[in-house]
């Protein structure tokens, strides 16, 4: 099957293209920042996880985290949980002092 994926920072995904390919059994192309993944039906579920968590800043090595079975990718969206007037105020505590609690949750 094949699938799409577009990503901002094409520049993590394309230096790691080579690391992503053997690790998740995929053949990774790109046509500027839309990356065509070709492979098996689960193995392209978890290539466009993997992505997601490049996408959104993670180090290739820890979204390749995401091939253990026992890890997932969760996306929460903060605005869907709390008021707009106190968002800066959610936002500190999750990252918490110098990003020790944001730190913790993605170990």
């Amino acid at each position: 099957m094949t699938q799409e994926i577009y990503i901002e920072d094409i520049a993590k995904v394309l230096k790691n293209k080579l690391k992503l390919e053997k690790q998740l059994k995929m053949k990774i192309k790109n046509q500027g920042n839309w990356f065509v993944i070709n492979g098996s039906p689960e193995n392209e579920y978890l290539t466009l996880e993997i992505f997601k968590a490049i996408d959104l800043g993670f180090s290739a090595e820890k979204a390749l985290l995401l091939t253990d079975e026992t890890k997932l990718l969760h996306i929460v969206n903060i605005k869907d949980i709390t008021k707009r007037h106190d968002l800066e105020r959610v936002k500190g505590r999750i990252i918490g002092t110098q990003g020790r609690t944001i730190g913790n949750l993605t170990k």
